[in-house]
């Protein structure tokens, strides 16, 4: 039976908490009660909430008033196994964050260093390369005609890229490259209607009229392609030593030459995924990573965590800091080095890209586990 005097204590701390009447000194005694109990369970009174559910939406709106967001900034998702969603909601106060550590999940109180500076969101924005080189710059380009390839006119519309075959086949296929830097992210619609979304840091090549037996284009990066349906004459992408062979489908391919391994993730349809003689068949809500060896046996994932950057979000799931770390680097343009002893901790966060850097490591910081110092474009991770 847990000591009543605490327990009452307690239920006294968090009543105020939530009606907003507590003190500076009262939250530092809630924080520091659970740091020393954070295995222990939170008895919550039946004053307080009727259950569990009832009780964690009190403490959320409680959060998004202090912190002044709105409903859909703040995403959580729950794996607590007992009633220790009021202390965890804690850790969120201070920097109106959007992350909870693994459970346990102490509110922990950091010492804030000031960034140097700071790094906007990236952008839509990329660089296109035609068949003879000469290189345009699509960040704020307006509607209209962009270039003329082989009989192909090259078109902005709406903000993204468009390719309107010429009705005749040219005899000579020429080759269009299309490039997103760090912080850009880009979406175009090929000659066939095939649309590509392009992450940060990747590229796309591909000819600019689809003429022979087969619809072939090569990727390095990560992009999300949703494929219009011509049975043919298969889809397939090249991502160095690896191939997707599709006829009309919605898969993402991640191949960024900093990762250990190339995954693609299908949505919709059926892929053949393959790379060094061996080859794999997805199912949608699969998805296979090739290492050296080529393809693992296909899993099962969350496909909405894959294609979150698409849809304007880190969505970090058991993620290792080092590769959140890379998709920070990659969307806010910086060079990330390591300090300290790298402690293993796995992350759970939603956060939306349009987000200032500076509001990502605060979330990250947190846990208590993590510090961050920004010089010009170099972010020092400080293991704690």
């Amino acid at each position: 039976m847990p000591d009543q005097h605490l327990d009452k204590r307690l239920q006294e701390l968090e009543e105020k908490w939530l009606n907003n009447t507590i003190t500076p000194e009262e939250a530092r005694e809630y924080a520091e009660w659970y740091n020393r109990h954070q295995d222990d369970p939170v008895y919550v009174p039946s004053s307080l909430a009727k259950n569990e559910a009832e009780h964690e939406q009190r403490m959320l709106q409680q959060v998004r008033r202090r912190v002044g967001l709105e409903p859909a900034v703040i995403n959580i998702r729950r794996r607590v196994v007992r009633w220790t969603a009021a202390a965890a909601v804690l850790a969120l106060i201070a920097a109106g964050a959007y992350l909870l550590r693994p459970v346990p999940s102490p509110p922990v109180i950091v010492e804030k260093q000031p960034l140097l500076n700071d790094k906007e969101p990236g952008r839509q924005g990329a660089v296109l390369t035609l068949s003879d080189g000469r290189e345009v710059v699509l960040d704020s380009l307006g509607d209209g005609q962009v270039a003329t390839q082989g009989g192909t006119r090259v078109l902005m519309q709406g903000g993204n890229l468009a390719y309107t075959a010429a009705a005749a086949a040219t005899s000579m296929t020429a080759y269009n490259t299309i490039t997103t830097p760090t912080a850009r992210t880009f979406q175009l619609a090929l000659p066939d209607g095939t649309k590509v979304w392009l992450n940060a840091a990747s590229t796309l090549r591909f000819p600019v009229a689809f003429t022979g037996k087969e619809r072939k284009v090569e990727v390095t990066g990560e992009a999300y392609f949703e494929v219009a349906h011509d049975a043919s004459r298969p889809f397939i992408v090249k991502a160095d030593d690896a191939d997707v062979r599709v006829l009309g489908t919605h898969f993402n391919i991640m191949a960024y030459r900093d990762e250990k391994e190339i995954k693609t993730t299908l949505l919709e349809g059926a892929v053949r995924f393959s790379r060094s003689s061996k080859s794999v068949l997805l199912k949608p809500g699969q998805q296979s990573a090739a290492g050296s060896n080529g393809p693992g046996r296909p899993e099962n994932v969350e496909t909405d965590e894959v294609v979150a950057w698409k849809n304007g979000y880190f969505d970090f799931r058991s993620a290792s800091l080092e590769v959140i770390m890379r998709q920070v680097a990659r969307w806010y343009d910086v060079e990330v080095v390591y300090e300290g002893k790298d402690h293993k901790e796995m992350f759970f966060a939603e956060i939306p890209r349009n987000s200032r850097m500076s509001d990502v490591l605060k979330a990250l910081e947190l846990t208590g586990k993590v510090r961050f110092r920004l010089q010009g474009a170099v972010l020092t991770v400080q293991y704690l």
